[in-house]
């Protein structure tokens, strides 16, 4: 009988029982394939998604820089920190931002300056 591998949900044939079934492209590779594609740029560590992102200059609302959209707080927690790609620029802006979170909604808010340059940032993410 066909099963699924826990991560990734991958389309799994049982030689045993399943050994006479014709072989299907689409199901059997394809859209394994396709699964494997979407979660190549995120990890699961623990529970944890972590995967990379952009603290982007322009998306700042004044001081705050809102996750919500993508991690809504209802549903995730998240952490976040410098990639390992930052420039000596890019982690002193992160330096003099002095990021802070919040306990209610996946936004940090710097209260120290707003960084003027893009930031590659981890993101740690936990289904609550």
């Amino acid at each position: 009988m066909a099963s699924s591998t826990t991560n990734l949900n991958l389309y799994k044939k049982d030689p045993t029982t399943d050994g006479s079934d014709t072989f299907n492209i689409t199901t059997m590779l394809n859209e394994n394939w396709d699964r494997i594609d979407t979660a190549w740029g995120t990890k699961i560590v623990n529970g944890k998604t972590i995967t990379t992102g952009t603290l982007v200059a322009g998306n700042w609302n004044g001081s705050t820089y809102s996750f919500e959209s993508t991690y809504p707080a209802a549903t995730y927690d998240v952490e976040i920190e410098p990639g390992q790609t930052c420039t000596e620029a890019q982690l002193s802006a992160w330096t003099r931002a002095k990021l802070v979170g919040s306990a209610n909604s996946n936004v940090c808010t710097a209260v120290g300056e707003v960084p003027t340059v893009d930031i590659p940032i981890i993101i740690k993410a936990v289904v609550k």
